[in-house]
């Protein structure tokens, strides 16, 4: 009975502890905890005092969570996993620890990563203070702060002076596990320095990523090469998908309008890496060449994949389990990379040295797949610094095989070339040496088929110039055959000198001869002009003349008619040899700035001159091989259009009897004396009636060079080119008149120098004083005496000594008088070497240019002012120039030398001693 009556009684007891619990567990609010406030913070971690509701068909309001007629709240725990398909009701109780009133402004609420969420803010009566809605597939045009970022956040403003509740509706539907944590900040972390500060390497990765990137595509569009296009792609790839990790895919503007495209977007990325990848691959490695089995596999690999990756993203939009498609896609990148990891070991067996940085790059590459793949099977969330080591490792690895494959690529490309190039030039060189061997064998054959039928009745005359036709050509045959052979025993090093003592002077005016038939048939100016009357030095003159005919016959081949060919011997000032300058110009074609370097390289023919003249290649390769046998040295000035310049060097070698070493000798003890050259004076005739032109000529070419020009517009620009000594110029012509001519001579430096005779018909006063008053330093009038115009010849060309003279003493030095032409002239050069006076590499040349003139322009100018030639000049001045420093006792002869310009204190005594008479030491003791 006791057992019976307590059986009875338990239960009793026990109802009410049971309709107690239930009602704590379902109904019950007043429960929850409150999170005390105590202080102002920049942040409140809430989850600790957070409490939790199911919401399994998602159909609660906010009004019926605050009502007693649903399941009460429970302690939220992190370590229990939530129900991804759930709806879940988040609450959080906020309380003042005193009576202090804190207002809260500004305030973010981090919640996690809902993919929708709403927050209300709800005081003690129940009633919403704030509501705010948020999630990560929520359009930024719904939300109210940005950028956007996986943690979700809203802004709260209110003010604490009561307990206030937050409860917070979350949802997920793309598949994956709720992630939860609730923070209020004072501050949005993601507009924060230590947000910056926590991605700055992430930032520093994607800038890596986009400038290979462009790196790569650039490359690209310069070699067309497709590995260069598929390893930008990858690396494309890789930069849109890292954007996910890093938060910046939400952020752009079609994914923030349509947040749910943000999967597609990185199945896509993934796909772009994945499928270029393995497309970089084959064509890095030419795989159908190299492995022709693995590159089939890898073909219907990436066929397959063309239509996996679209059906996947098919697929997410129907089911939207971003988990599952996570994971089948990870299984299927494993599978895959297994089978490329296999790949690498017949690749390694290859020896192919391309193969090694793909070996490297995709062990990089494997790791870090292997260990994120792992990591998102087991939805662990991707490692990040381990995905930025396997891919800048990896990126590293092929961007230095890539640009291994561009150096084989230039090296190909220049095989390629030259076999093109080679080909090209065989054809050329064939068909050149042909058309030089079957010129003149053809006019052999003709004549002499002619002379075989109709040598009867042919007269003496003719047989002998058809013999000396066949002769010439047979001449031509011989010199091709020649140069040749002299080109091969060159190369073989088996060509010698034969120096002997010859004067270069008379071998080039020889040479010269020779070409005067030819120029004088093309209508070309041939001149030589030369500082002296001789230059004997140790010379092999038949390879001196092969040279020089080689350089006059281009000379005149390349200028075309009407043209002009200069020759001009000079002295080079040089501290170490005595040395002779040889300038073979000509106003022709010109070459281009692209065929210049390879002039002489051995057959070269530009495809200008082939249009215009025919030839091998050979003769200047031979003038180069030979300038260089005989240790001389060349250079070459050409403007296409302009004409070109040779220049040849010559150092003077002591002359001796025999043959001799072909070094040069140093002379700065013995300086040999070169001879000024009497040459006759050049003299302009400007005429236009051809008999009185003729009857000039005829009465002072045995006293005179004659120059002849037919009107005054002709008259002005042949004296500009060749800078005579005397004009003489009728004033009644065509195009411009004497008086015009003589008035633009006179004011050009140039030609202001020059002395001008005026002939005309005119016997008034007037025009006689409006001749003087152009210029004119005579003025004949016709009919004129041949005496009269001698005598006034002889008379200008007297006052022109007395001016040489006075210029050659250096009186300038310490007159300044700038009133006549060329006493400014003379000025302007002193004031150009004063510049340079100390730069002992100051030449004609420089002088020239900063003159504005040409070499000849100067050397024609300062020899008819001052008889002295450009580069005697400059050393005379700097020897005067050097006298008031004697006067300084601190200074040796060396250093005064040095003042001067002068390298070597050797040199610049000798060149002293030959200028005034006395050694430095000498004129120190007795002028000082």
């Amino acid at each position: 009975m006791n057992l019976l009556k307590k059986a009875f009684f338990l239960p009793v007891l026990l109802i009410p502890l049971l309709l107690l619990f239930v009602t704590y567990d379902f109904f019950g609010q007043g429960e929850i905890e409150a999170y005390q406030i105590e202080s102002f913070q920049n942040e409140y971690d809430l989850n600790s005092h957070l409490y939790i509701l199911d919401d399994p068909e998602n159909k609660f309001s906010i009004n019926e969570i605050w009502s007693d007629k649903l399941p009460s709240f429970r302690k939220f725990n992190q370590e229990k996993v939530l129900n991804p398909t759930y709806v879940y009701w988040l609450n959080v109780k906020l309380s003042p620890s005193t009576n202090q009133n804190f207002s809260f402004r500004n305030y973010k609420l981090f919640i996690g990563e809902p993919d929708f969420s709403t927050v209300y803010l709800v005081n003690t009566s129940g009633s919403v203070l704030q509501e705010k809605t948020t999630g990560s597939l929520l359009p930024s045009t719904e939300k109210e702060l940005f950028p956007n970022y996986r943690n979700q956040r809203v802004d709260l403003d209110f003010n604490l002076e009561e307990p206030l509740q937050l409860f917070i509706k979350i949802q997920k539907i793309d598949g994956h596990q709720h992630d939860i944590d609730v923070r209020l900040r004072k501050y949005d972390f993601y507009q924060s320095l230590d947000f910056i500060d926590a991605t700055k390497w992430n930032w520093l990765f994607l800038g890596f990523l986009i400038t290979m990137f462009m790196f790569f595509s650039l490359i690209f569009f310069g070699t067309k090469d497709k590995a260069f296009l598929y390893h930008a792609l990858y690396i494309a790839g890789v930069f849109a998908f890292t954007m996910d990790f890093f938060g910046v895919t939400e952020n752009l503007p079609l994914i923030k309008r349509y947040p749910v495209l943000q999967q597609g977007f990185d199945i896509l990325a993934v796909a772009l890496a994945d499928i270029a990848y393995f497309l970089f691959i084959r064509y890095y490695l030419n795989l159908n060449k190299l492995l022709p089995k693995w590159d089939k596999i890898f073909y219907n690999l990436i066929l397959f994949k063309v239509f996996f990756f679209p059906v996947m993203i098919l697929y997410y939009y129907i089911s939207f389990n971003e988990p599952l498609v996570d994971k089948i896609i990870s299984i299927f990148l494993i599978a895959e990379y297994i089978l490329a990891f296999s790949f690498l070991v017949p690749l390694y067996k290859t020896r192919h040295r391309r193969g090694y940085f793909i070996i490297a790059g995709s062990l990089f590459l494997f790791i870090s797949i292997f260990l994120n793949g792992y990591a998102l099977i087991f939805e662990k969330g991707i490692w990040t610094m381990m995905t930025q080591f396997g891919v800048a490792g990896e990126i590293i690895c092929f961007s230095l095989g890539l640009g291994f494959r561009f150096k084989e690529l230039r090296e190909e490309e220049k095989r390629a070339h030259a076999l093109r190039e080679l080909n090209t030039f065989k054809s050329k060189l064939y068909s050149n040496i042909s058309h030089e061997f079957r010129t003149p064998l053809t006019i052999i054959r003709g004549i002499s088929e002619e002379i075989k039928e109709s040598a009867k009745k042919m007269s003496p005359q003719t047989i002998k110039e058809n013999f000396n036709a066949i002769e010439r050509n047979c001449d031509d045959l011989l010199r091709l055959s020649n140069q040749m052979l002299d080109l091969s025993k060159l190369e073989s090093k088996s060509m010698s000198l034969n120096l002997q003592a010859d004067d270069i002077v008379v071998l080039v005016r020889e040479c010269i001869k020779n070409f005067r038939t030819e120029a004088d048939k093309k209508k070309i100016d041939l001149n030589f002009n030369s500082e002296f009357r001789s230059f004997e030095t140790q010379v092999d003159s038949p390879k001196f003349l092969t040279i020089l005919t080689n350089l006059l016959s281009n000379a005149i081949k390349f200028t075309p008619g009407n043209g002009e060919v200069h020759v001009e011997l000079s002295r080079k000032d040089s501290d170490e040899y005595e040395c002779l300058e040889l300038i073979i110009s000509d106003t022709g074609f010109g070459i281009s700035s692209e065929d210049l370097p390879y002039i002489f390289d051995r057959f070269y023919r530009s495809e200008d001159t082939e249009e215009k003249a025919t030839g091998t290649g050979i003769g200047l390769a031979l003038v180069k091989e030979l300038i260089g046998l005989m240790k001389w040295d060349i250079s070459v000035k050409s403007k296409k259009g302009e004409g070109s310049s040779f220049s040849i060097e010559i150092p003077y070698t002591k002359p001796s009897t025999g043959v001799t070493d072909d070094s040069p000798v140093v002379i700065k003890d013995e300086i040999h004396q070169l001879e000024f050259m009497d040459d006759k004076p050049v003299v302009l005739l400007v005429e236009d009636n051809e008999d009185i032109l003729n009857y000039l000529e005829a009465i002072l070419k045995s006293s005179y060079i004659i120059k002849k020009a037919s009107d005054g517009m002709q008259g002005v620009e042949l004296a500009l080119k060749i800078i005579p000594d005397l004009i003489i110029s009728d004033i009644m012509m065509p195009l411009k008149d004497g008086i015009t001519l003589c008035k633009e001579l006179k004011e050009n430096e140039k030609t202001s120098h020059i002395p001008v005779v005026l002939l005309t018909a005119k016997i008034d006063f007037d025009s006689k004083l409006e001749g003087l008053e152009s210029g004119a330093d005579a003025y004949l009038t016709k009919p004129f005496r041949k005496e009269e115009l001698l005598v006034r010849l002889k008379k200008l060309n007297d006052i022109r000594k007395k001016l040489q003279k006075k210029y050659s003493q250096f009186v300038l030095l310490k007159e300044k008088d700038v009133s006549l032409k060329e006493n400014s002239f003379v000025h302007k050069v002193h004031g150009f070497i004063d510049d340079n006076m100390q730069n002992n590499q100051f030449s004609v040349e420089m002088l020239a240019e900063l003159l504005g003139l040409s070499r000849m322009q100067l050397h024609r100018k300062l020899k008819a002012i001052t008889g002295k030639s450009a580069s005697h000049y400059i050393r005379a001045y700097r020897l005067h120039k050097s006298i008031p420093l004697f006067s300084d006792a601190s200074l040796t002869i060396a250093d005064i030398s040095w003042e001067a310009g002068f390298q070597d204190p050797n040199y610049y005594s000798k060149s002293f001693q030959k200028e005034f008479g006395m050694t430095p030491s000498e004129y120190r003791k007795t002028k000082v």
